[in-house]
């Protein structure tokens, strides 16, 4: 047994247990707003997450359905993280988590380590941010209808080549983990999308095409309306920053600015340079890109071309895209 990661682990779970116990003294007493940042991992969801919290001068919940971060959680969530519910799931157990995680009631070391958690009791607002929600629209919307959604997405090229460049985590997720949920997500066989011979740049393209193609799909048009690019948030944060304010109240644009100047903690090496035309064709390799190409031809999305770094449409026009298929 390797003591020093079996101590390490009993840490955390303790850790974890004090925030458990802590968590009616850490909840929101006057909670007034609260909205959800969706979006694929390592692509920007922790900018815009930053940037709304100083906007909104908000308290942060950072991947509260995280399997590994809490004994809940992992009852709740797969194994490999990608929930898929639908609206008339809206009822059960994890319906209650999420209630209790918007209203700030669910704590654990990973999901509050980037916030103050003794400041969150006063907190009036809180920005829960969310990897593993893509696939759930829908349902989030079944069961909490008022709630504002902004998500934000990124060229799939830049995506992909950040998870593989990233110490463990996506780049170590196997084929099991990554392409039969994303197959189940879009309602086809894990082998029409992919096969455990194909590199691990294929399986994560079917992760990023689920994420997106089911946030596309059902995602509400209000919802879209307000949701942003990647690469739009770099080239034009002034814009970005009011398309993602929209209805959510008193927000200070000029620190929500401030804070886009700064790569998160988790922000990829190349975090300026995707603001701009620079060739996205050297993060992949060939037969990978032209896989990705073909798999974004099959699903009619018409978002990115994997040869270019800037977005082919909006978001919109993507979604109406989808509907022709």
């Amino acid at each position: 047994m390797d003591l020093t990661a079996a101590a390490r682990r009993l840490a955390h779970l303790g850790h974890d247990y004090v925030l458990s116990a802590a968590s009616p003294i850490l909840t929101p007493v006057n909670l007034q707003r609260t909205v959800l940042v969706l979006g694929t991992g390592r692509g920007g969801t922790t900018l815009v997450m930053n940037a709304l919290a100083q906007g909104m001068d908000a308290s942060v919940l950072f991947e509260p359905f995280r399997p590994e971060s809490s004994r809940r959680a992992r009852q709740l969530v797969p194994s490999h993280g990608y929930l898929r519910c639908v609206a008339n799931d809206c009822e059960g157990e994890r319906s209650d988590y999420l209630r209790a995680v918007l209203r700030g009631r669910e704590h654990t070391r990973w999901s509050t380590n980037q916030t103050d958690r003794w400041r969150m009791r006063q907190s009036t607002a809180l920005v829960v941010k969310e990897v593993r929600l893509n696939r759930c629209t829908g349902w989030i919307d079944a069961v909490d209808p008022d709630l504002p959604i902004r998500a934000v997405v990124r060229h799939p090229v830049r995506v992909i080549a950040s998870m593989l460049s990233a110490r463990g985590g996506w780049s170590d997720m196997s084929y099991e983990d990554l392409v039969p949920p994303a197959a189940d997500a879009l309602s086809i066989t894990a082998h029409d999308m992919a096969s455990p011979d194909d590199s691990r740049a294929v399986w994560l393209a079917c992760l990023w095409l689920a994420d997106t193609v089911c946030l596309l799909r059902e995602l509400r048009e209000d919802h879209l309306n307000s949701s942003v690019l990647y690469e739009d948030v770099l080239r034009d944060g002034s814009s970005a920053m009011t398309t993602l304010a929209e209805g959510l109240g008193p927000f200070d644009h000029l620190k929500a600015l401030d804070s886009l100047k700064r790569p998160s903690a988790t922000a990829s090496a190349d975090f300026r340079r995707a603001a701009g035309d620079s060739d996205v064709r050297s993060f992949l390799a060939p037969g990978d890109r032209d896989r990705l190409r073909g798999l974004l031809a099959d699903f009619r999305l018409p978002l990115y071309d994997v040869d270019s770094a800037r977005p082919a449409c909006s978001l919109l026009e993507a979604k109406a895209e989808l509907r022709k298929g």
